[in-house]
């Protein structure tokens, strides 16, 4: 199905399932979309599809325990507590096969992005692997130490015990990889009145790679003042800007 010279193609990569949305000329350009927590690849294509009609080869992969893989109790907070980071940590994973599938399609410019969940997926994974072109964070956090402290605080003493159970390992946290961030393209948005994800939380881990840039420009962070946990026009707007800089023509 084409909307707006974007083909929409459901495909299975490494055997799982993955909306692809192409723009009508071939490019060498792509971005991969993360959902997030309760979500699915599915209701995301309209987002990829915005995307994909700038000119980008866009995957929005379906996480473990969302969509088509199975289903949780979204709404209990200990669930929440026990699984998020896991189903971050297997998205992160599962990332070298999208990466492959889009080696073979061409592109070798390559942006990762995401919401909330997605967010800190994208960052894990932009963390990860140096190659990557650029990272937009919608709603998410690099500072996975100090979100998971912030979300600690807000937690009932079940749900703290089965976040600290399940919290992502030292090593993978990407607040601790800044020798791999340094002087990459890094674009940060939150919602001001965000009561899911605070901004504040991955304030000071921008604020002090921001300092090891040669050239500051390259890391942003945006605060889109009245605006809660969700994604706006806005916020797209600013992803693409920030794409047009760094993936047509590399720094």
């Amino acid at each position: 199905m084409k909307w707006f010279a974007v083909q929409e193609e459901k495909i299975a990569i490494a055997g799982r399932p993955v909306r692809v949305l192409r723009p009508e000329t071939k490019t060498d350009k792509a971005m991969v979309f993360y959902h997030g927590w309760s979500s699915s690849a599915a209701l995301n294509v309209f987002r990829g599809k915005i995307l994909a009609a700038h000119g980008y080869v866009v995957l929005v992969p379906e996480a473990v325990h969302h969509g088509e893989r199975g289903t949780l109790d979204y709404e209990d907070g200990t669930v929440v507590a026990a699984h998020m980071f896991s189903v971050i940590d297997r998205s992160a994973r599962e990332f070298s096969d999208l990466k492959d599938w889009l080696k073979k399609e061409g592109c070798s410019r390559i942006l990762v992005t995401g919401h909330s969940m997605g967010g800190f997926t994208a960052a894990r994974v932009f963390a990860a692997y140096t190659d990557l072109t650029a990272c937009v964070n919608l709603n998410g956090c690099f500072a996975f130490h100090d979100a998971a402290e912030g979300l600690f605080a807000k937690a009932g003493p079940e749900q703290e015990k089965a976040l600290r159970d399940a919290f992502v390992p030292y090593e993978t946290d990407p607040q601790e990889q800044t020798e791999h961030l340094v002087n990459r393209p890094i674009l940060l948005i939150n919602g001001a009145a965000d009561a899911v994800i605070d901004p504040d939380w991955q304030k000071a881990f921008y604020e002090n790679l921001r300092e090891k840039y040669e050239d500051p420009d390259r890391i942003r962070r945006i605060r889109m003042e009245n605006q809660g946990h969700f994604v706006t026009t806005n916020m797209l707007e600013e992803l693409l800007a920030f794409a047009r800089t760094y993936m047509e023509d590399p720094a």
